[in-house]
């Protein structure tokens, strides 16, 4: 997850969100009802659009929201309302109402960007949400627990998981032909052994 913008500007942000707060007429939203779809990775032009890593395997969607909750894990969770959408490589830049400055945006840098559990995308056969990944545990074909699924990384041709294994973390191409099974109930993913065999560097964010 991106990191906090550092400690200096912490009362601006509190500013900024409270100025937010008030705009959307102090809606008011528990953060355990929200699933998280982005992170605002930094500022986007200059009219204050934010730019959005997306933690969606549904970029669409953005294209359907009147609004969305920010928020950073610490302080009170806001909603914006969306003003438009662009679509950009993996991210998307969003015009929220209010943010109508580069240096406003950049108060959201690191924020978590969620929509309510009510709103969550509907799925296809063999799709998964990332955040329902994140956690399961690796076995092998007989059962043998292998590690523990930290990340999914997203790319355009194949997503690659990441496995935190006793001698370090693994990287697998998130394919048929590594991936066997994914258990949502059982909570784990089965992986042929040779994938995380080998050694593999992480990618570069």
């Amino acid at each position: 997850m991106a990191g906090m913008t550092p400690k200096r500007r912490k009362s601006s942000r509190k500013n900024s969100v409270s100025q937010a707060s008030t705009r959307a007429g102090e809606m008011q939203m528990n953060a355990d009802d929200l699933i998280e779809i982005g992170i605002v990775a930094k500022p986007w032009g200059i009219k204050g659009e934010v730019k959005v890593r997306l933690i969606t395997d549904v970029p669409g969607r953005f294209d359907e929201l009147e609004g969305v909750w920010v928020h950073d894990g610490e302080e009170k969770i806001v909603y914006f309302r969306i003003e438009h959408v662009k679509h950009l490589k993996e991210a998307v830049a969003l015009k929220l109402e209010g943010v109508d400055s580069p240096d406003s945006a950049e108060l959201l840098r690191g924020f978590e960007v969620s929509v309510p559990e009510s709103e969550r995308a509907v799925l296809g056969e063999g799709e998964y949400f990332i955040y329902d990944l994140i956690g399961l545990d690796v076995v092998d074909r007989d059962g043998e627990r292998l590690g523990e699924l930290t990340k999914v990384y997203q790319g355009s041709a194949q997503d690659i998981f990441e496995v935190a294994t006793p001698e370090g973390a693994r990287l697998v191409p998130a394919v048929p032909a590594y991936v066997t099974e994914i258990d949502l109930e059982h909570g784990r993913v089965v992986l042929t052994l040779p994938v995380i065999e080998e050694e593999q560097d992480t990618p570069k964010g």
